[in-house]
């Protein structure tokens, strides 16, 4: 699971959602998988060490290495070791024969120049401070427009939604919609044509 959601702007989780959904998957002995591709942009160690997570894995995608295919994933100390005690795998062909995400020369240099040059403590508090000061102006309020919308950098990467009082495509529930620094309402979407 994303820590947040992130393909509609970022919507981060009530609080006590991401504990609740640790707990769970605990109980019923569940891996917990972090796909932090997008949810990366929240600082080093993406929203998972922000925000003190504990899964038992840690996917992360292009975003690693600036949009070069790679991939790479973390364990928890206690998987490695579930893993690592299977003498039955055949650990040194288990990915087959290379691929896209293979480890080739290219995209390990591709992670290690992101990671040693881009995505580095100093150019994330310069983002974060960029988000900040962005999402400030764009909540502000304004008077030349009939939208109501919401802007969150919660998740370090700014994100905006805008509403619109115009006809829903589907039914909308009773009541005035909810926007909130911590979750976006989209259950009224402009009609088909409009922009």
């Amino acid at each position: 699971m994303e820590p947040a959601l992130t393909n509609i702007g970022i919507v981060l989780s009530d609080p006590g959602y991401l504990d609740a959904v640790r707990e769970l998957t605990s109980r019923y002995d569940v891996l917990l998988i972090n796909d932090e591709t997008h949810t990366f942009s929240a600082g080093p160690g993406g929203m998972t060490l922000r925000e003190r997570l504990s899964p038992d894995l840690v996917v992360i995608g292009k975003a690693i290495g600036g949009g070069i295919p790679t991939g790479a994933y973390g364990l928890s100390h206690a998987l490695a070791e579930r893993i690592l005690a299977r003498t039955d795998l055949d650990l040194v062909d288990m990915g087959g024969v290379g691929g896209t995400l293979a480890g080739n020369p290219l995209s390990v240099a591709a992670m290690r120049a992101t990671l040693g040059e881009v995505l580095t403590d100093d150019a994330f508090t310069t983002m974060i401070d960029t988000a900040t000061t962005f999402t400030t102006g764009v909540q502000k309020p304004s008077t030349h427009t009939p939208c109501r919308g919401r802007s969150t950098s919660s998740a370090r990467a700014p994100s905006t939604a805008s509403r619109r009082p115009t006809r829903a495509l589907a039914p909308t529930p009773p009541g005035p919609p909810t926007v909130s620094s911590r979750t976006i309402s989209t259950s009224t979407w402009p009609t088909a044509g409009s922009s």
